[in-house]
């Protein structure tokens, strides 16, 4: 290999390591963006269903990934169905009381979730987490409560 053959290699091949470092960088800022930018979680819970003059078990639930999400379970004996209640990406589930009194005096009963990140629950906030934390929810509906899949309503807010 001659001199400038091996010049221009070494050259070009500072060059794809810059770029390839500069996209590195890019992705960890969109990633870090992606997390400051679209989740607000709030960690202390500053009023709960009580304070409304609603009853309700504080209940805890295990995901996939074995992340212990926090809700809260307010059965209504009138309900024919149960909202899944998934709330929007800040605050935490102490934020809703106001909702989950008017859907509880409608009739339902409801199971809200705090996301991982927020309010009690373990774990940081991400996209594939919420999914994760969604089935669960589900499920616990399913198998812990014993409500059945034609009597749940899945319920959200952006």
């Amino acid at each position: 290999m001659n001199p400038y053959t091996l010049f221009r290699w070494v050259i070009n091949m500072r060059v794809f390591l810059i770029i390839l470092l500069g996209l590195g960088l890019i992705f960890a800022y969109v990633k870090y963006i992606e997390y400051r930018g679209v989740y607000y979680p709030a960690k202390e819970i500053l009023n709960y269903p009580s304070s409304a003059g609603i009853s309700f078990k504080d209940i805890y639930i295990t995901t996939e990934d074995n992340v212990k999400i926090n809700g809260w379970f307010i059965s209504n004996l009138e309900a024919k169905y149960t909202l899944l209640f998934f709330h929007g990406n800040a605050g935490n589930i102490g934020d809703r009381i106001d909702k989950l009194k008017l859907l509880y005096q409608a009739g339902f009963s409801i199971l809200i979730i705090d996301y991982r990140g927020f309010g009690k629950s373990q774990g940081r906030s991400s996209e594939p987490g919420f999914y994760r934390d969604a089935f669960a929810a589900y499920d616990c509906l399913l198998n812990m409560i014993d409500i059945k899949p034609e009597q749940i309503i899945l319920y959200g807010e952006s």
